[in-house]
Order: structure tokens, then sequence, then C-alpha cells
């Protein structure tokens, strides 16, 4: 019996192209439904707190003078639907000219004397400065060219010197220090330039992922935090002095403006010793003269659904060291949870213990159109095939959390991949939701595969055929029944003179009643009716 049936490279291949067109349309259609649901969302999304009471007796009291208290900010300027349709965060970053953190880039700095270029060269694995003689020197000096590895300083790029692997900035002083975190190495360096020495300190038992000067953060342009320090309103001389200071006309410019008043208080600071963050989001204060690492001095706010304070599933963060008088006086962390609808703050004094605690949450009713775009992504969550499904409620959570706004096929911000996601249930719960959530999916599959297996029956597939085609449409649903619809076999069919039912024109005998093409005249069909 010949087969037209396609052959299992086709019907991969076809699949595949089918399952990326398939995961693109849904992709792009929840972009879509998210961009319309927070398009109109009015204002910003701003927590915050008042540091009156922290700062204590820093702020004097002046009974003639209406003082503003400080208040730590943090305001998200962006919704998750701008990250969503920026689609790439690395390509949008290319654009502007940003430098990912990982990569430390070029940067160059002058004295008086001559202009100090220092730079990278990944293919060299070295740090190389070069001293080029300002344009009012000798122009006719050669530059002066000098190699630093981990091993110290070099006229050439010798072996001696051994290899940075994949070095991290963490922060320059001008003119002459430079600090760096290997990654792969797990070995920080302080790079004195003036000495011309190399001091390093191993952290291998720690698992450090970031180490900067004045702030720790990935994907910061999502949290924007600040301190507003402690005003009040300029007095009558004050406007009348300033008024004739800058020689203008007293009407129009006699309001009072307001004015910093107490302490300085500011977040980082110049000079001061950098800081670290391991992969559980444990920040540290490195010494700048010992490199050695301090006890945890706090630790990123827990965040969203899942509770958690990993930096690798908020999709944003930032923490940064609070001065008072260039006195240390505590540590700020604000966390971004990975669906982008929940922010923390917190204040944590200088020995790790919480202050102040603030929290947003984005409901779905407070922006225009939100019910109604939920649902319609409700009704994507269900397009979803069951194993991409379930490879969403199994990794999705476990993922870093912008491959959320990146991902075809497993999807982290899919229903089924939130609730596995829940830390505030039990094991038990989120199993159960999340086969109840499947249920539909997996009644849908089920229709699709009867169909199917209809028409390969009428077609004549034998029962392993049968078999492979029903797993497919039960575990990729729309994407198998498609993929079917574009690879069945093309076949003619004509009625059959034995059972009366259609029958292949490439096969001797039906497929039904086994009848062969050519029939005694006198015999009766077996589908009539004869008394």
């Amino acid at each position: 019996m010949n087969s037209t049936h396609s052959s299992v490279a086709r019907v991969i291949s076809t699949g595949f192209l089918v399952s990326l067109i398939f995961g693109i349309v849904l992709f792009w259609t929840d972009a879509v439904l998210r961009k319309i649901g927070k398009e109109n969302l009015n204002g910003r999304k701003s927590i915050s707190f008042n540091l009156a009471g922290y700062l204590g007796d820093k702020i004097p009291v002046d009974p003639n003078m209406e003082v503003r208290d400080p208040w730590m900010i943090c305001d998200i300027p962006f919704v998750e639907s701008d990250i969503f349709l920026d689609s790439l965060l690395k390509i949008r970053y290319w654009i502007t000219g940003y430098d990912l953190p990982s990569y430390p880039g070029k940067f160059a700095y002058e004295l008086d004397t001559a202009e100090i270029h220092v730079k990278w060269y990944a293919e060299q694995g070295l740090i190389v400065k070069e001293e080029v003689p300002a344009p009012l020197q000798d122009e006719t000096k050669a530059p002066q060219i000098r190699y630093i590895g981990p091993k110290g300083f070099s006229d050439t790029p010798d072996k001696a010197l051994q290899r940075f692997s994949d070095p991290q900035l963490c922060s320059r002083e001008y003119p002459s220090t430079l600090f760096i975190y290997d990654t792969d190495l797990k070995v920080f360096f302080k790079i004195d330039f003036a000495s011309e020495k190399v001091t390093s300190k191993s952290w291998a038992d720690k698992s450090i992922i970031e180490t900067n000067r004045a702030r720790l953060s990935k994907f910061g342009d999502l949290l924007d935090v600040y301190v507003r320090g402690a005003s009040r309103w300029e007095t009558d001389q004050e406007v009348k002095a300033r008024v004739k200071r800058e020689g203008r006309d007293l009407k129009g410019y006699d309001q009072p403006y307001s004015v910093p008043f107490g302490p300085g208080v500011r977040l980082g600071l110049p000079g001061s010793d950098p800081w670290a963050m391991d992969d559980q989001g444990s920040i540290y204060q490195i010494d700048r003269n010992t490199l050695l690492l301090s006890d945890p001095k706090g630790q990123l706010p827990r965040c969203g659904k899942e509770k958690t304070h990993t930096p690798s599933q908020l999709l944003a963060y930032s923490a940064f060291p609070l001065f008072v008088d260039q006195e240390y006086f505590g540590l700020v962390a604000a966390s971004l949870s990975r669906d982008g609808s929940e922010s923390e703050m917190i204040l944590l004094d200088q020995e790790g213990r919480e202050v102040e605690r603030s929290t947003s949450h984005l409901a779905t009713e407070k922006y225009r159109y939100g019910l109604v775009t939920s649902h319609a992504r409700t009704a994507l969550d269900f397009a979803q095939p069951l194993v991409f499904s379930a490879a969403s409620s199994l990794w999705g959570p476990r993922t870093e959390a912008i491959t959320g706004y990146r991902s075809l096929f497993v999807l982290p911000l899919s229903m089924p991949a939130r609730i596995a996601g829940d830390s505030t249930r039990n094991a038990g719960d989120r199993v159960g939701t999340v086969v109840m959530w499947n249920v539909f999916t997996w009644i849908v599959g089920l229709l699709l595969a009867i169909a199917v297996i209809r028409d390969l029956k009428l077609h004549g597939m034998p029962g392993k055929t049968q078999k492979a085609w029903l797993f497919a449409c039960m575990g990729f649903g729309w994407i198998a029944a498609i993929t079917y619809l574009l690879t069945r076999p093309r076949t003619q069919f004509v009625t059959c003179t034995g059972c009366g039912r259609t029958r292949r024109t490439d096969q001797a005998l039906c497929l039904r009643c086994e009848a062969d093409w050519q029939m005694c005249e006198l015999q009766t069909p077996g589908w009539r009716v004869v008394d």
C-alpha cells in the first residue's frame, strides 16, 4: 500500500516554523495589550518615606522657620510595557552608547602635563595605560604605554603579567586609582597608577556579582532613587537680598525660594569605600586599603508574589549608601518585581537593621483598560500549548527576570509561571492550581487530536502514525494541528462501490470493506438494502 504521507524531517521542520510564527504572534499580541492597558497611566509610580525621625537631632530646630522634612523617594518612570515594547534591552543600550556593567569599556582622564588614556583590551586580557603628551607640550615625544595585568605593570605584554578574564569596572578615582572585580577569577583588584602597584584579594568563597563605589543596580533607569534633604523657605530679608544681588526688579521675583537647611544628606560619596553584592542580594562594604569584605550591611527588599530578594529574580534594583555630612548613616535599597507591578524600598541603619519600609503595588483596576487587557492576556495564556505551559511553570520562576520580556516559548510572565512562582502558597496548592489552569488547554488538545486522527483514518495511516499525532496534538495543541494541515497527504477520494463511503484512488483495496476496484455486475453492493 503506497502512502503519500510527508517525511518525518518535513513534519519536524514545518512544526518548528509554525511554532516560531505562533510564538511571535503571541509575543507581540501580548506586547500590544500591555501597551494599550498602560499607555494612559497618569503620573509615575512612586514610593517614599520621611527621614526626619531617623536623622533625629541632626536636623536643627528653629521655631521661627517653616522647615520641610527630608524624604527618601523612589520613582518608577517606566512601567513594564515600555520595556516590553523595547524588547531586547541590550539593543536599546547599544543604541544609546551605554556600556553594560560587566564591560569596563574605555575611559580617560587628564593630568596637567599629559592626557592619560586607560583602555581594556579583551583580546590581550590586559589593561593598557597610554600617556599622550598634551598639545602644549613637545609633540615629537612618543606616547608612553604601560601594560597592566594581575601581577603588575610592564612596558611589554609579558606573560608574567598574567591575564584578566572578565574584569568589571568598580570605580575609578582621578587621577590615580582604579578598582576592578574579575567575575571569572573572583578576585578584586586595586590598581594604583601613581605607584604602579596592583593589589588583589581573592573572594573565591563569595558569589559576588557586582561591585561599585556609589551605587549597586540593575537596569537602574527603572528605579529613580533620590533623597530630598531638609529645606526651609527664604525670609523676607533673604528674598530682598537675592533680588538685589541678581539685579532684577522686585516685581515677579519676590516669592520665597526653598533653600537647603540642616545637614547635607546624599546617596553615595566620592572617595568612600566601594560596595559589593552577592547572588543572594546581600550587600557588603569593601575596605579600600585591605580589600576585605565587611559583614553584610543589608539585603535587597523582598518584592513581588515570589517574595524574593535574589537579584536575578528582580526586574530591577538599586542600592545606595546614605551619608549625612560625609558620615556613613545607613543603606537604602529598592527592588522592582519581575512583572513590574510591585516595588519596595527599605532604609537600613549602620548595623543593617531595618528602619523604614515602603511598598507600592500597581493594581490592574487603577489604569485605563486594565481589566480588559488583563482578561485578554489571560485568554492568550490559554492558547499557549501544554508543553510550553509546563515548561514555563517549571523553569519560568527560575529564569532571569528580564527573559520574561524576550522569550517566545518559555514564558516566565504567563499565568502558570506566576502561579508556580507564588511563594505565598504551599507547593501542593501551586501544583494543583497549575494543573487546573491547564485543563482547558488539555481539552483543546484532545479535541484537535480527535479531529486529526479521524482524518488520518480516512487517509489510511498506520496506528503508529495516529499515536504520534495524538501525542503531538495533546502536547503542542494548535501548533501540531496547523502543522498537520500543512503536511497532510494530498490524495483524491471517490465513492466505493462496495460500501458507499469514500476510498483512496491510490490503494488497491477499500480501507473499510476491502473491496476491489472491479466487481461482478450481479453482486449486490453491501451498503444497499435489499428485500
